[in-house]
């Protein structure tokens, strides 16, 4: 095959002519007639390695769906749970505004509890709300449940990021009998969980006469 014939196979507005360089081990040389190609192995080479246009692979590349269409709406939604936490007091974890109601410390300690079920179900595929934290003293600690939550959210995002796009697209987290939801869907359930939690961590505030973050009042009220 002559280089015309190459040429022919080259993408309408790919790399010019011009820019092909003739390789060998000893020379360089610029070749500013394209025509003047009549070798079609050079020819071939060049075309299907050219100097300028190598593909690299980027981080994004490996990522699943979930990750790169999904995840970064999803953490607007966790870091609400960061703001709450910044305008939180020790002494204000230990309100509770009555009844059969448990106290705010210990309703954040319960959404991270949540949490940990969330993580274990996308290693195991299985869900199980049984696990709860030992550390007597976390629900009355900001800083503790702080400490906490960023461990959690660190471990969420480690685990789905470690999620082939086969196991995103093809397998299911058993939630209980006939009852099973595909990984994206599944923390979207999570989300929803979020959400609840922040609707009632919302009750605790307006008792409180606390003022949330404007993106809090916001999207949750």
């Amino acid at each position: 095959m002559r280089c015309g014939q190459m040429l022919s196979l080259l993408p309408t507005g790919d790399i010019s002519p011009s820019l092909f360089y003739s390789r060998s081990r000893d020379t360089q040389s610029c070749c500013n007639d394209f025509s003047s190609f009549v070798d079609a192995n050079i020819c071939a080479r060049i075309w299907l390695y050219p100097t300028n246009s190598r593909q690299r692979t980027t981080p994004e590349d490996t990522m699943n769906s979930i990750m790169t269409e999904y995840w970064p709406t999803f953490e607007m939604y966790q870091s609400l749970r960061t703001q709450l936490m910044e305008i939180l007091t020790d002494e204000e974890l230990r309100f509770s505004p009555g009844g059969a109601n448990p106290t705010l410390g210990a309703l954040c300690k319960e959404i991270g509890e949540i949490e940990h079920a969330y993580i274990e179900s996308f290693k195991h595929f299985t869900m199980d709300f049984s696990y709860r934290n030992p550390e007597a003293a976390l629900e009355q600690s900001v800083a503790r449940l702080t400490a906490w939550f960023a461990e959690l959210d660190q471990e969420l995002k480690a685990t789905i990021a470690g999620l082939s796009e086969e196991e995103v697209q093809n397998k299911v987290v058993v939630r209980g009998p006939n009852f099973q939801l595909p990984l994206q869907i599944q923390l979207a359930v999570y989300q929803e969980a979020l959400l609840i939690f922040y609707g009632k961590a919302t009750v605790y505030l307006k008792a409180l006469n606390k003022e949330p973050s404007q993106q809090w009042r916001e999207w949750i009220g």
